[in-house]
Formats: C-alpha cells, sequence, structure tokens
C-alpha cells in the first residue's frame, strides 16, 4: 500500500512540475503579444524568481525525488525568461531604478549558494520557510496593482489558473511524501495566493466576459501560436476534449 502511494505522490509530484513550467506559457507568451509587462508588479516577478530559484536548491539540499530535480531547474528558468521580459520590455529602465533591489538579491543568491555548500540541510529547511513568506510579501504590490488599476489587463489568466493547478498537485504529493514543514506551508501559500488572483480576475475580466472565456481565449492564444494547436469552439457537454490529429493534438473546447 504504501509503494502504491509512494508512485502516486510522484506522478503527482510530476504533474505539479510539469504544469508549472507550462503555466509560464501563457504569461510570457502575452507579454511578447503586448510588447509589454505592465500588467505585472516588478517586485511580483522578482519574487516569482527568487520562489524558483531557490525551490531548485531546496529540492537538492533535501534530496527531493528525481522527477523534482529535472523538472524544478526547467521552471525556474522559465521564471527567468519571464524576469528578462520585464528588463527588456521597460528597456531596462526597471533594472535601472532599482539598482539597490537587484543588486542586494545577486548578493543574497551568492550567500545562500555558498552556505548550501556548508549545511545544505539546514539551508533547505531555511530556504523553504523564506520562499513560503517572500511568496505571501511579494504577491502582495500584484494584489495592490490590481485593485489600483481596476484592471488584470497584461496578467495572464492562464498562468493563474494553471498556477492554482500545480500548487494543488504540489501540496498532495508533498503531504504522501512528507516532505518537510515549510515546503508544504509554500505549497498552502501559493494554492490561497492563486485563489486571491482567481476572484480578483473574477472582479476585474475586461469586458465582463465570463472568467474561463477568458482562460478559453487564453488557450487559443497560446496554443495555437506557441505549438501550432488548433482550438475550436464545439458543442460538447465536456468542457475540454482531447484527440489526436495527423500532425499533433487537436483541442476540442465547449462553452
Amino acid at each position: 500500500m504504501f509503494g502504491y502511494y509512494n508512485v502516486l505522490a510522484k506522478m503527482a509530484g510530476l504533474c505539479s512540475c510539469s504544469i508549472f513550467l507550462l503555466s509560464f506559457i501563457f504569461q510570457v507568451y502575452l507579454n511578447f503579444k503586448n510588447k509589454s509587462t505592465k500588467g505585472v508588479s516588478n517586485l511580483f516577478v522578482l519574487g516569482n524568481f527568487n520562489i524558483c530559484f531557490f525551490y531548485a536548491c531546496i529540492v537538492f539540499c533535501l534530496d527531493f525525488p528525481l522527477v523534482y530535480k529535472l523538472m524544478v531547474p526547467l521552471y525556474s528558468l522559465a521564471s527567468f525568461v519571464f524576469l528578462v521580459q520585464n528588463f527588456y520590455y521597460s528597456k531596462f529602465k526597471i533594472l535601472l531604478d532599482n539598482k539597490l533591489l537587484y543588486t542586494l538579491n545577486i548578493f543574497f543568491i551568492i550567500i545562500a549558494l555558498a552556505y548550501i555548500k556548508i549545511n545544505p540541510l539546514l539551508m533547505g529547511t531555511l530556504l523553504g520557510w523564506f520562499i513560503s513568506f517572500a511568496g505571501i510579501v511579494l504577491g502582495l504590490p500584484q494584489i495592490a496593482k490590481i485593485i489600483k488599476r481596476k484592471s488584470v489587463e497584461g496578467f495572464s489568466l492562464g498562468f493563474v489558473l494553471v498556477n492554482l493547478l500545480g500548487y494543488i498537485f504540489d501540496f498532495v504529493a508533498g503531504t504522501i511524501l512528507n516532505f518537510s514543514a515549510p515546503v508544504l506551508f509554500n505549497s498552502a501559500r501559493g494554492v490561497i495566493t492563486f485563489l486571491v488572483f482567481v476572484l480578483l480576475f473574477n472582479f476585474y475580466a475586461c469586458d465582463e466576459q465570463k472568467i474561463w472565456k477568458v482562460f478559453i481565449k487564453e488557450l487559443d492564444n497560446a496554443y495555437v501560436n506557441v505549438f501550432g494547436l488548433d482550438i475550436e469552439k464545439c458543442n460538447f457537454l465536456m468542457p475540454v476534449s482531447f484527440y489526436t490529429k495527423t500532425l499533433g493534438i487537436r483541442v476540442l473546447v465547449g462553452l
């Protein structure tokens, strides 16, 4: 029975890591389409990168299963692309205006990496608590930005919903695999944070569109343009169905 739950947990871990990687496609593509990152808070972008980067450190410090060691660095790289976009589309004004913040962040990363080499188990636990509380603090500027603008324009609903799903899988996998308290706390924090973002989308979605229609539109834009997948609207009772086509997978979405 324990072996069954262990396999199930690792599958949930694979799902969560894959979902986190997938989530960045929505926001990165939206930024590329708009040639702007004005819809996201600079602190949220920086915080997102730090959370992903240090989570990758935790994975190796605390010797997580292999699937985490393979996948977490990949979505950490995706978060770095998100960060670079933030610099590029502001013509590096954000970087220049916040030189001290980014310099301190680099020093913090260097110091953390040095201590990881000395005591990986202790640093893995401390970094777990760090990303948990950093996620709470650095999520607040994004919430404040949405409320102040009374708009979610430029912030991807796909990014939010897929991240929410990823944190749910992450919490389930972590609970079964008996991950440390700070790692589980971070997963729970992620679920709550992204649920708040979903509520904000429900209040401020453009043109009074239903939240799922906004998500379907983002699916259309992201997957058709990034992967060449064809998304069509059909009268299906099930909201999403998949079937194979000659050149890949076609997604049929029923509204």
